[in-house]
């Protein structure tokens, strides 16, 4: 032995001390930390954006129910340097959380030990929430008439601001009153229904009577009043606003502010409905309601415990697995020792069998890492949900070209990575060889060292995409999610195969057009859109002259809001055609990609035509197998298929044609014509329903009859999709039997092309396209918020049916006045629920009634 390799040996049992020691801390820590409970706890605030402008409204006080003991909240910061209110919830669930607030709009974050695992908005806490408000008492609540009230306020701040008819009750003693106080002009210089707004304070005064609405601001000692006025003809509506806040009753008749800017201080907000010549006096009082109280129920507070439980088993399993890996290092390292003091080299063997997990530790985080930047920048808007559904469900028909990319790029990083991995082995495999050289103690070590630091290597690189991925794709909420049942079906779900829906005698037939990726989204801001352009111009003006569900008087576009399990095509199918979810379980396929029964519990739009008579069709340019498609429609409605195979075997399109996903959209809507018309010449009703593709992202299909008007493909795309979809729907009510068709136009879900519509407006809401043509009843007169889950009860609605209760499935018919689940729960609400296990969904529609 060489003189480097004894003195290293005369070192080396200190170190082996040392690090045995350091070891077994982290080994002892690991464990510590698997099983040391860190209590749940919550954070409530007022979000910035509920703050008006001047004010600093705050949660006053939380207080947990703790199986009958309170848990008193404490003052701090969140992570956004929010003041708070933090109540800790320890490991059991609270029965309920009470929260006391300056303002009903609350935020919430919830934390697991020291790490925040989940935001709730105002929205998702109001969905398991019982509000209440009160008022202090105010000692100049008083009734009193206008002249009264102006004479005891002469010395602060009077708006005054007519919403309607400010006019038919408004006396001379109210127009002496006014302009004691400097106003010189009243409701009495102006005309029925003509808008009034007017201030009077310290001198100054400004006032307006007219028909066109008015505006004006001031700004008194450091605050900011704007009065507005519209009467009937202008809008009809009443606003003041002092920083920011509306205190205005907007009443019709004349609403009243007394205002103390000295002391900045609302005194009193009224409002005389001088609409009618007995005027009375209503007092705003919710301009006064400063302390709000919001009951968190069980319902929240035992998810937030399932939250708990969940992701204290995830860390349970990465502190255990951290030891594991520590004690495999710590064996690895006495195995090193072993080999130092014999001298003897190791066996080529050995070390080869050791450097295959060394070899996929290298290769497996660099493909993940690959696979998982593809992912963010192509899928970044695909949901868990469906990356689940479709790695259990048939993938025949996929167009695999798209993926051409990341095929050549896996290839290469995994072939370098590989490489490196065997010039990794030889190098180690003639490091091990002649002990009796110099330094070869030295290079053993530089073995170890070597395979070690590439595991660690490894393990960062995997875990840095394990963590993105799950928070990017909300994966421990999907984890969380299976833990907890949905109520929302057990509450609201109405079983249509016995709800009372009556058709009328004479049927009308349907063609509905599933328009792939299609939104609102694509037109331009002035018509609902969030471009700058236009991209679909035919369809915007087919909505807007039809039904969008937009009310009666709006030249805007509206659309429908795809909700958790129904943002893909077959969910969006589903949703619009069931009024659920597609929901997936653990043993939802018979075996992979094979699903014997689709949704056997579930009754259809087309099951209940099918029922009625109608002849029915699904007809695409793909290969209906992808996703199950040709499942659902064959045994929801005993449909006939025409896909792309059916397509090749009829001889439409030569035996070796595919472009894009099978053939095009131009080919489509002839194919549709000729179908058409045949259903059409026979006795029954018919249902067409079409799915176009050519607007799939990214980029689409570039088809020799679209237009070059835009810079990008994508958007020249679209506009070829509005414009092949406006023809075939003139071409429908051309044809005699067009005056009997009713048209359902929308769009299967979201585009899941992020870039192409990362310009849109802050705040934008993006919604599908819906159109229906040519329906059976009346257009609502107001707009309605809605989700593509009630395109199901709408359409059959649309063709004349009555349904008893307005509900089917989980939608709502959009032509009653019944509110749709999304007006009366909202969206957050709604996600959350689908995301959940459901049993119900489950045993009676995934499986089929017991």
């Amino acid at each position: 032995m060489s003189k480097v390799d004894e003195k290293f040996m005369k070192n080396h049992s200190v170190e082996i001390r040392v690090r045995d020691l350091v070891l077994g801390v982290l080994i002892a820590l690991c464990l510590v930390l698997a099983f040391v409970p860190r209590p749940g706890r919550l954070q409530f605030f007022i979000p910035e954006s509920s703050q008006s402008y001047g004010n600093t409204d705050r949660v006053l006080s939380v207080t947990a129910d703790m199986d009958g003991r309170e848990r008193t909240g404490k003052e701090g910061k969140t992570a956004t340097d929010d003041a708070c209110i933090e109540v800790s919830l320890g490991s059991k669930q609270a029965d309920s959380v009470t929260v006391t607030s300056e303002n009903e709009s609350i935020g919430a974050y919830y934390y697991w030990g020291v790490q925040w695992i989940k935001y709730f908005d105002t929205d998702s806490l109001s969905s398991y929430a019982e509000k209440s408000f009160s008022h202090p008492e105010n000692e100049y609540f008083t009734d009193m008439t206008l002249p009264e009230l102006v004479a005891k306020y002469a010395d602060k701040m009077l708006i005054f601001s007519v919403k309607g008819n400010g006019k038919t009750g408004f006396t001379e003693e109210m127009d002496a009153a006014l302009k004691s106080v400097g106003i010189t002009t009243t409701p009495l210089d102006g005309k029925v229904n003509d808008s009034f707004v007017a201030y009077a304070y310290d001198g100054k005064t400004y006032s307006y009577v007219g028909r066109e609405s008015d505006t004006h601001y001031e700004s008194i000692n450091g605050h900011r009043f704007y009065m507005t006025s519209a009467g009937i003809y202008d809008g009809n509506r009443s606003s003041i606003l002092i920083d920011g806040k509306n205190v205005s009753g907007n009443r019709n008749g004349l609403n009243v502010m007394v205002y103390d800017p000295d002391e900045g201080k609302l005194i009193d907000s009224v409002t005389y409905n001088t609409n009618s010549t007995d005027v009375t006096m209503t007092r705003n009082d919710e301009a006064f309601y400063t302390v709000y109280s919001t009951v968190i129920n069980a319902s929240f507070l035992e998810q937030l415990q399932v939250r708990y439980d969940q992701v204290a088993a995830v860390f349970r399993m990465v502190y255990l697995a951290g030891a594991a890996a520590l004690i495999l290092l710590w064996l690895d390292l006495r195995n090193m020792d072993r080999v130092l003091s014999s001298g003897k080299p190791m066996k080529t063997w050995t070390l080869v069998l050791k450097q295959i997990p060394v070899l996929l530790f290298m290769v497996l985080p660099g493909l993940m890492w690959v696979g998982y930047q593809y992912l963010i920048a192509e899928f970044s808007d695909v949901s868990i949900d469906q990356l689940a559904f479709h790695m259990n469900t048939n993938l025949n028909g996929t167009n695999w070209g798209d993926f051409k990319d990341l095929f050549i790029e896996l290839g290469m990083v995994g072939g370098i990575l590989l490489g490196i991995g065997i010039v990794l082995l030889l190098i180690f495999i003639h490091l091990k060889k002649n002990p009796e050289k110099g330094k070869w103690t030295v290079r053993i070590r530089w073995i170890y060292g070597l395979r070690w630091a590439t595991v660690i290597a490894g393990i960062v690189v995997g875990a840095i995409v394990i963590d993105s991925f799950w928070w990017r794709y909300s994966v421990y909420d999907y984890l969380t999610n299976q833990n907890i049942n949905a109520e929302v079906f057990d509450e609201y779900y109405v079983d249509p195969s016995t709800a009372n829906i009556t058709f009328p005698e004479e049927k009308k037939n349907l063609i509905y057009i599933f328009m792939e990726s299609m939104e609102i989204s694509a037109a331009d801001e002035s018509v609902g859109g969030g471009k700058t352009f236009n991209a679909i111009p035919e369809l915007t003006d087919l909505a807007l002259a039809n039904n969008c569900f937009n009310g009666s008087s709006s030249t805007t576009l509206n659309g429908g809001i795809p909700l958790t399990n129904g943002t893909w095509t077959i969910a969006g199918i589903v949703s619009q055609t069931s009024g659920l979810p597609l929901k997936l379980s653990n043993s939802f396929s018979n075996k992979r990609g094979n699903i014997s029964e689709f949704m056997p519990g579930a009754t259809t739009l087309g099951d209940i035509l099918e029922e009625r008579g109608y002849n029915q069709e699904f007809l695409l340019g793909s290969d209906a197998e992808f996703g199950n498609r040709a499942e659902y429609f064959t045994q929801h409605g005993n449909f006939t298929i025409h896909d792309y195979y059916y397509a090749k075997n009829q001889g439409l399109i030569p035996w070796n044609y595919f472009v894009w996903w099978g053939y095009e959209d131009a080919k489509l809507f002839e194919f549709a014509k000729d179908d058409a018309t045949q259903l059409a010449s026979q006795d029954e009703p018919f249902n067409l329903t079409i799915l176009t593709v050519d607007t799939h992202f990214t980029n689409g299909w570039l088809c020799e009859d679209c237009p070059d008007t835009y810079a990008d493909q994508y958007s020249n795309v679209l506009a070829c999709s509005s414009k092949k979809v406006s023809e075939f729907v003139q071409w429908v009510q051309e044809q005699p039997w067009g005056k009997d068709t009713v048209i359902v136009l929308s769009g299967d879900h979201l585009c899941m092309d992020d870039n192409y519509y990362s310009d849109m407006p802050e705040g934008y809401q993006r919604k599908t396209y819906v159109n229906i043509i040519n329906g059976a009843k009346e257009k609502p007169a107001e707009k309605r918020t809605f989700a593509t889950i009630d395109l199901f009860p709408t359409t059959l609605s649309a063709l004349g049916a009555d349904i008893e209760g307005d509900r089917l499935g989980l939608g709502t018919d959009l032509y009653s006045d019944t509110e749709t689940l999304l007006e009366l729960k909202g969206k957050d609400y709604m996600d959350n629920q689908f995301s959940m296990h459901s049993d119900f969904y489950n045993e009676n529609i995934l499986y089929g009634n017991p």
